[in-house]
């Protein structure tokens, strides 16, 4: 023991008469931690938008972050999909996102590897002890209606200071950015960025981002069934708190009520990099603020809120947010479904509605029909036609296109007739282009 202390001094006192600096704290040997995952280790997500964030205790040397050392294959496929990485870092983290170039699907799951990457000290996750696991994608597939993509200024959006209910905050601004904007998109010319100082000694926080009663985004109406709620978020690992809001009851109290403004859980902001978070307002639990904990009837969108964690959040940060969107359920054509064929004829209101350019149109037999479905204008001439013939019982859908045609008023009608020919079901549905 006393070699031990006199070789520690003995360097310390060389390192000091040679000019460097000596070591005051311990030397780390262990490797990168891993503390925080998502998808996590056997978790469900809803749609199939996804990136793989996984943040490390520490920063990483980014030289091994390499696609050799982060892997993602598909179970029952390929064991290693083609995929990008990006690694972000802050003084006390690394982050690192995987992107599957060919996206993931719903209905799918996937085994996740990390080996071989090293801290700034050299300390690796050794090969032969990876940090695996797997996550799956819920089936259907979805389709995607954007309330904002936050691709100019956010102008419809309130200032957090000037809304109300915002509490215990001392600074916050709410604003465009060039960058970062989330890589998983083709093109992405900016994003919105909200930089906050929380006024610790308060005694309670709520910072909340509303869109104003005006703003166009408002007119995108939604219910919960099917319906998905999702944003990308970067975030820098400060640990504050975010969850969704929004307006209730819509169809029946249009100028909206403070009973009818509901919010999802909160979501821990504890990781480094970009994250999809999502609302699944069917299966997930609704928070509790003005509102009741149950959801019905129409929605919109209200606005983003934010929360102060005493001893857990850092006094103040930065959280972009990108592409917020409304995710719904889509019913590809199928034959006679598991649970049975369906009960009656049925055409649904398209969805997105209002949309641009791209609506989708699901219907419902409940025998072999000849369908004609057919797109008219508000003068009665018909515009496009998107099913003519012979179709299997079950549910169908199908996607308008209408980068062709003019913003305005159209009218989608379902004609439903058996082999004979005699007429089943008729009915038509109001549709909305904005351009």
């Amino acid at each position: 023991m006393r070699r031990l202390v006199m070789l520690i001094c003995v360097a310390a006192l060389c390192a000091a008469s040679s000019g460097a600096r000596p070591r005051t704290g311990p030397v780390r040997v262990d490797p990168p931690r891993v503390i925080s995952r998502y998808p996590d280790s056997a978790m469900a997500v809803g749609t199939a938008y996804h990136t793989v964030n996984i943040t490390f205790d520490e920063p990483l040397d980014p030289a091994t972050v390499t696609t050799e050392n982060f892997r993602i294959g598909k179970i029952g496929g390929l064991p290693s999909l083609a995929r990008t990485l990006q690694y972000t870092e802050t003084p006390t983290r690394g982050g690192v996102n995987i992107y599957v170039t060919a996206g993931l699907e719903a209905g799918a799951s996937y085994t996740v590897s990390v080996s071989g990457v090293k801290d700034p000290m050299g300390n690796m996750i050794p090969d032969t002890s990876p940090v695996i696991w797997d996550f799956s994608v819920k089936p259907p597939p979805h389709i995607l209606a954007t309330i904002d993509s936050f691709d100019a200024a956010p102008v419809q959006w309130k200032q957090p200071m000037a809304a109300r209910y915002t509490t215990g905050v001392d600074t916050a601004s709410f604003s465009f950015v060039p960058a970062p904007v989330y890589p998983g998109l083709q093109t992405d010319p900016g994003a919105a960025a909200l930089s906050f100082t929380w006024d610790t000694t308060a005694a309670t926080w709520l910072l909340r981002v509303p869109l104003d009663t005006l703003a166009p985004q408002k007119s995108l109406l939604w219910q919960k069934v099917g319906t998905i709620l999702t944003a990308y978020v970067y975030n820098d690992g400060g640990n504050s708190q975010f969850r969704f809001g929004i307006e209730d009851s819509v169809d029946i109290y249009p100028e909206g009520r403070s009973q009818n403004h509901k919010v999802s859980r909160w979501y821990p902001l504890n990781w480094v990099g970009w994250r999809l978070l999502e609302w699944d307002l069917v299966n997930d639990s609704v928070g509790l603020w003005l509102g009741g904990p149950t959801l019905g009837g129409q929605m919109r969108f209200d606005g983003f809120q934010f929360r102060y964690l005493r001893g857990t959040s850092a006094s103040s940060g930065t959280v972009v947010i990108d592409q917020l969107q409304v995710a719904k359920e889509v019913l590809v054509s199928v034959g006679p479904l598991s649970g049975g064929l369906p009960g009656r004829y049925a055409l649904e209101q398209n969805f997105p509605n209002p949309f641009n350019p791209s609506t989708v149109i699901r219907y419902y037999l409940p025998a072999v029909a000849r369908v004609t479905l057919k797109v008219f204008d508000v003068l009665g001439r018909e515009i496009a036609t998107l099913v003519d013939g012979p179709t299997q019982a079950g549910p169908h859908s199908v996607t308008w296109n209408a980068s062709s045609v003019g913003s305005g008023v159209y009218f989608a009608r379902l004609i439903a007739a058996d082999p004979g020919g005699g007429i089943r079901y008729v009915k038509t549905t109001k549709l909305e282009l904005l351009k």
